[in-house]
């Protein structure tokens, strides 16, 4: 392929971003023109969201503020070929990036290898169960503004939660083997033997089962649904791989007979429920059933689409809505979170501080990434409070706002999981639920060791 090398002048320093990427003008001095981007998902780190260099994985690759195309990363290409549709480009400062020709990157999720933030982590893959994967996109928000709040949705009230370890997934087994008419699940990862064998039940009591599951997992982990697939499509179930434009289908969703959607933190696996720290929204909202239903539809079926109800959908509008949630803050906020590293999330809670909000953060006893450790820093800096907890696993993904308010999902609070993966969750507002939540990150709060 040929290369195109561009030399970047005149850079300047904007939103934390590393170098800058003057490409609208070099481009039309040199007469570069983009190409089409490749179909398969991007290498790893290009043109993923970063807010600093350490967002992007190698020293050498770094985030380059793009001349039409936001803040990304570039990946290093002194001694290798960009993909189609890029050009390398010399960075100012020293070394060379692949960058997007257009000035705009694709609408391509990069490849999640080595260590690319996953949004994900690779349950029931060995001890501990649930071990995070490293994340990798914090970055250093600014501080001058409470987020925009017009994605906010309102908080259901159809919502009960369970809280894990507590049944060792009884009731949930319990809710398929009920099912009067149908049982449709989207799970990342399917292993436990007792949902799997309350599945072929249902199906062979002539009940509507199917199944959307994850096909691919992050590279290093020995997570697969290989066997499950098989297991279950020889028993008659209707079971299909999750489409391939998410880079991973993280959602964990059974809906029973059309009527209730649990919408979880936990996979059905044999450790989520006895191991970890989890939360399972069992929501009975007409509306959010109703949406939850039609995703899993597009999902078996491939087709796509853009749901519009009130459900935390990724990479729709999770974000926005977490965000959302997050500048609604009055007094305080609690959260409790396996990974946390996306910028603009990290930007919002500091913000919160700033507005005199108490932030209080259980995270998962994990190594930290980089940009993790760097997130955690910039809050600590804020004045948050931040502990990790090893007993149970934190798997969770919860917010609680003004102990009135609270979501509950599969989102990770990471910039893949949020915009790259497709994920579920729910916000609700159900005094006694909220409470459940609440008070349970407030006692894992207290038994953590301060960060």
């Amino acid at each position: 392929m040929h290369v195109t090398r561009l030399t970047v002048v005149a850079p300047r320093r904007a939103r934390g971003a590393g170098a800058i990427l003057a490409l609208a003008a070099l481009c039309g001095a040199t007469g570069c023109r983009s190409t089409a981007p490749q179909p398969a998902p991007l290498p790893p780190f290009l043109c993923q969201p970063c807010g600093a260099d350490a967002d992007c994985g190698d020293p050498a690759n770094r985030c380059l503020d793009l001349s039409q195309g936001g803040v990304a990363c570039g990946i290093d290409c002194t001694s290798a070929s960009c993909p189609t549709g890029f050009l390398c480009a010399t960075i100012t400062g020293g070394g060379a990036n692949c960058v997007p020709a257009s000035g705009a990157c694709p609408a391509v999720a990069p490849s999640c290898t080595g260590d690319c933030d996953a949004g994900v982590t690779p349950d029931d893959a060995g001890a501990p169960p649930d071990a995070g994967h490293p994340p990798q996109d914090a970055g250093h928000p600014p501080q001058d503004a409470r987020p925009p709040q017009a994605d906010a949705a309102p908080p259901s009230v159809g919502v009960s939660i369970i809280v894990e370890p507590g049944d060792n997934g009884a009731a949930l087994g319990a809710a398929i083997g009920s099912a009067t008419t149908s049982v449709h699940m989207t799970m990342y990862l399917l292993s436990s033997s007792t949902i799997i064998n309350a599945l072929i039940a249902a199906q062979h009591a002539g009940r509507d089962v199917r199944v959307v599951l994850n096909q691919s997992f992050p590279s290093g982990t020995s997570s697969s649904n290989a066997s499950v697939y098989s297991q279950l499509q020889t028993a008659g179930v209707g079971v299909h791989w999750a489409p391939s434009g998410f880079t991973f289908t993280h959602e964990k969703c059974v809906i029973i007979d059309g009527h209730t959607a649990w919408i979880m933190t936990m996979n059905a696996t044999t450790s989520s429920p006895s191991s970890n720290r989890e939360y399972l929204a069992v929501d009975t909202a007409p509306a959010d059933v109703a949406e939850a239903e039609a995703i899993f539809e597009a999902d078996y079926s491939g087709a796509s689409i853009t749901p519009s109800g009130n459900l935390v959908v990724a990479p729709v509008n999770a974000r926005a809505r977490l965000v959302a949630l997050i500048a609604s803050a009055n007094s305080t906020i609690d959260m409790e979170a396996e990974e946390l590293s996306d910028s603009q999330i990290v930007s919002s809670l500091v913000v919160a501080r700033g507005r005199g909000v108490a932030v209080k953060i259980v995270l998962a006893d994990d190594p930290p990434s980089a940009s993790q450790s760097q997130a955690v820093a910039t809050l600590k800096s804020a004045g948050a409070q931040l502990v990790s907890l090893s007993n149970p696993y934190v798997h969770a993904k919860s917010l609680v706002v003004d102990g009135a308010s609270a979501y509950v999902g599969s989102e990770n609070f990471t910039t893949n999981s949020l915009v790259y993966n497709r994920e579920l969750g729910v916000i609700f507002s159900a005094a006694a639920e909220v409470q459940k939540v609440l008070t349970t990150t407030r006692g894992d709060f207290a038994a953590g060791t301060a960060l």
